[in-house]
């Protein structure tokens, strides 16, 4: 326990710092075109480049900045229908699993990492059963929450940054905090 608490002390201090495979390459040969699921929301990828700057999620610069900074990893952008938006809007994927074989995710040390366990419905569902079966009749309360929205509390190590770009006509965004995805 100790251990995870170090480790998560050090994450808020400092950001994540990711270990990279051997395979990553220095240098990206090519940047990946973006998704075309992106043509037709102009407006909106604007307001969210715009609203990502303001919460100190993006770094947003010139692209052509690019030629000046080959470290630089550009995955493509992509977006998605907001589900339940009152109206309609999208949300931003900057798509580290894309390129095959040459994507953020590709080149991401998971050796480390703990193994994920995914049960929502039998989590919830016991402690209701256990209840009712002890013949306590007392209301239970669920919390629903958006858990993209926790990663962007979460900052990448300043020395990683340039792992997690994408690039959107004119400008290059560089993501300050964990990705949904990653």
């Amino acid at each position: 326990m100790t251990e995870t608490l170090e480790k998560w002390n050090n994450i808020v201090r400092h950001g994540v710092i990711p270990r990279w495979t051997r395979a990553k390459p220095q240098y990206q040969d090519t940047i990946p075109a973006n998704h075309r699921s992106i043509n037709g929301h102009e407006h909106s990828i604007r307001y969210h480049l715009h609203k990502g700057q303001l919460e100190r999620r993006y770094l947003i610069m010139e692209a052509n900045l690019l030629d000046q900074w080959p470290e630089i990893f550009v995955s493509p952008l992509a977006v998605v229908d907001k589900p339940g938006a009152a109206q309609q809007d999208i949300r931003l994927i900057n798509d580290y699993s894309f390129p095959p074989d040459g994507s953020v995710n590709d080149y991401t040390d998971r050796s480390d990492h703990s193994p994920i366990s995914y049960n929502p419905p039998r989590a919830i569902a016991r402690p209701i059963y256990q209840r009712k079966m002890l013949g306590r009749s007392s209301q239970m309360l669920l919390k629903l929450g958006d858990v993209a929205g926790a990663f962007r509390h979460v900052s990448i190590n300043a020395e990683a940054v340039h792992m997690f770009c994408f690039r959107y006509k004119d400008v290059l965004v560089i993501e300050l905090a964990c990705g949904f995805g990653w």
